[in-house]
Formats: C-alpha cells, structure tokens, sequence
C-alpha cells in the first residue's frame, strides 16, 4: 500500500502535465478527481470493520526512549 501511494506520488504529476499539453488542462483536473472520487468509493465499500488496536501502556513502557 505505500509502495502504491509512493508511486502514485511520483507519477501523478508527470501525467499530469502529460495530459495537459496533450489534451488541455482540464481535462488533467477532471481525470484528477475522477481518481479521487474512485479511490473515496474504494475506502467507503471496501474497508470494514476499522477498529483501534489495543494499547497498553505496559508494553509501551518497555520501549526505548518511552516518555522521554
């Protein structure tokens, strides 16, 4: 998954400019959202069930340079 968001990072903006030398710059913009509004429908029906892990405040105390 990062190495996903990396590469789209990377490239998102070559493709952008891409696009508008080619086609306009509107069409980029449009293309942009659209990718937003997949990636926001993506997280809305396929991540259920998000929950918080537990945290223990032992354990935490056990790491290095914990409270410091």
């Amino acid at each position: 998954m990062n190495t996903a968001g990396a590469l789209a990072s990377i490239v998102a903006p070559a493709l952008t400019g891409y696009i508008a030398q080619v086609f306009g710059f509107t069409p980029a913009l449009v293309l942009g959202g659209l990718v937003m509004v997949a990636a926001a429908l993506c997280v809305i029906f396929f991540l259920r069930g998000i929950e918080q892990l537990p945290f223990s405040s032992e354990l935490y105390k056990t790491l290095p340079n914990a409270g410091k």
